[in-house]
C-alpha cells in the first residue's frame, strides 16, 4: 500500500468530502480521486460511497481508516526518530591542545561532551604552540594567551584565568 494513497484516503474519511480533502492536501480533486481509486483497486473493495452530499465510508473503509491512522502515526514517528539520529553529532573530533594543560581540567570537559554526544570519539594531540603554525587535520585547537591569534579560523575566548607564581 502506498502511504500517500493512505494519507489521501484518511483526509477524505476525516472531512467527508473530496473537495475539502483536496484543499487540505493541496491536490487537485482529480488527483485525489485517482489516489482513492488506486487504493480501492489494491484493496479489491470499495472504501467510500460517493454521494451528492459527500462521502461515506463503507465497512471496509471504516476498518482501513482506524488501522490506517495508526500506520500513518507510526510512519511519522519512525521518520522523526530517524531525523533525530541523523541530527546527533557523530564522528571523530580532532583536538589540538597546548602542552601544560592540566589533565584534571580536560577530563571532566571531555566526559561531559562524551555523555552528551555519545557518538563522538576524540583524537587528542598536544603541541608547544597549537596555533603557531599551519593547522591541518584539526577541528578544535585550544591555546593560552592574552589575545586571540590571527589566522583564517574562528577564535573565541572561553575563559580568563589569573596566573599566580609562587616562589
Amino acid at each position: 500500500m502506498d502511504l500517500e494513497e493512505l494519507r489521501a484516503f484518511l483526509a477524505v474519511a476525516d472531512s467527508g468530502s473530496f473537495l475539502t480533502a483536496a484543499k487540505s492536501l493541496r491536490l487537485s480533486r482529480a488527483t485525489l480521486r485517482r489516489r482513492i481509486d488506486q487504493l480501492e483497486a489494491r484493496a479489491g473493495v470499495m472504501l467510500v460511497d460517493r454521494t451528492r452530499t459527500g462521502v461515506l465510508l463503507t465497512e471496509a473503509g471504516t476498518m482501513l481508516a482506524g488501522r490506517g491512522r495508526l500506520m500513518v502515526q507510526e510512519a511519522s514517528a519512525l521518520i522523526e526518530s530517524v531525523r533525530e539520529v541523523g541530527a546527533e553529532p557523530a564522528g571523530v573530533l580532532r583536538i589540538l591542545l597546548p602542552v601544560g594543560l592540566p589533565p584534571h581540567l580536560l577530563t571532566p570537559l571531555l566526559g561531559f561532551v562524551r555523555a552528551r554526544y555519545p557518538r563522538i570519539s576524540y583524537r587528542v594531540h598536544f603541541s608547544d604552540d597549537p596555533v603557531g603554525g599551519i593547522i591541518e587535520n584539526v577541528d578544535l585547537a585550544l591555546h593560552f594567551g592574552d589575545r586571540s591569534p590571527s589566522g583564517p579560523w574562528v577564535s573565541r575566548e572561553m575563559v580568563r584565568v589569573r596566573v599566580w607564581i609562587v616562589v
